[in-house]
């Protein structure tokens, strides 16, 4: 088997070097920025000059870029040579019914496209202990797992073509929540006098106990918000949730605080950062 993956950004780069390292089947990987390439063969990969040139010679490919337009780029070309026994294998996070609509495209081909977007940010790609949220067929799921598992630790099933995503959709948005909570609360504690560290001490022994605070607390420290995920993505992904349940109907009062949050990250330059640097922006949005 040759195992194709297409993105070596930020996770890419980490994911594609555990596929290398530990799959025992060759990996042809491709970037638009021929120096990534460049660095995973130095790595052990094989590389490719073109998505097309992955698709025509992998039995399954791997893609993972930072928006919808982008993975409908790259399958407008895998499109031309996919064929039946082919698993194409999206872990990119977008909107799910863009998703869903290109597997329907895929499907025609006689190849099969999973959705299996990632949970964790880059510190966990590289030691391959992300979560993976796959929907699709069930059959192709279990073929990929054990390449699924070369890069996670943690590999769920959720059902039908777009269900990972909306499941990863969701669980990014409670994130998202969960972070802004915190930031909130945290700027009345420090107003009033009580210091991030003794606020941190007394949430993790009550109720308000979290996991974010926890994994974020020398982050917050520090000041260093040196991306692991930045708050450019998670405001992608808030953008994709409402989307998705804006035509349902559900008024979500909560995610509209947290996006307005990440609305003025954005407008004040700090998209680039990672995304708790979204404590500065709730700061600045306290004082009016």
């Amino acid at each position: 088997m040759k195992i194709g993956f297409i993105g070596l950004g930020l996770m890419g780069e980490a994911m594609s070097r555990n596929l290398v390292a530990k799959s025992g089947h060759t990996v042809q990987v491709f970037d638009v920025d021929r120096a990534k390439v460049d660095h995973l063969v130095a790595h052990g990969a094989e590389a490719a000059g073109s998505v097309r040139e992955v698709g025509a010679a992998c039995d399954v490919v791997f893609s993972m870029v930072p928006k919808s337009e982008h993975v409908e780029a790259v399958y407008a070309d895998l499109l031309t040579v996919a064929r039946a026994g082919q698993v194409l294998v999206d872990i990119s996070t977008i909107a799910p019914d863009v998703s869903a609509a290109l597997a329907a495209r895929v499907a025609a081909t006689g190849a099969v496209m999973l959705d299996a977007p990632v949970v964790k940010s880059r510190p966990a790609a590289i030691a391959g202990t992300l979560g993976f949220y796959v929907g699709g067929d069930a059959g192709a799921f279990a073929q990929v797992r054990p390449l699924l598992e070369c890069m996670g630790s943690k590999i769920i099933h959720l059902g039908a073509n777009g269900t990972g995503l909306v499941m990863k959709l969701c669980h990014n948005v409670l994130v998202a929540e969960i972070q802004n909570g915190v930031n909130e609360i945290l700027t009345v504690a420090q107003h009033f006098g009580i210091p991030l560290d003794s606020f941190a001490e007394a949430v993790s022994y009550g109720g308000a106990t979290n996991f974010y605070l926890t994994s974020k607390l020398d982050t917050l420290r520090r000041e260093d918000f040196t991306p692991a995920f930045s708050a450019e993505n998670m405001h992608k992904d808030i953008g994709y949730f409402r989307q998705m349940t804006g035509p349902a109907g559900l008024k979500l009062p909560g995610v509209e605080a947290a996006a307005a949050v990440y609305a003025h990250a954005m407008a004040t330059g700090l998209g680039g950062q990672d995304f708790s640097v979204t404590r500065k922006a709730v700061e600045d949005m306290s004082r009016g």
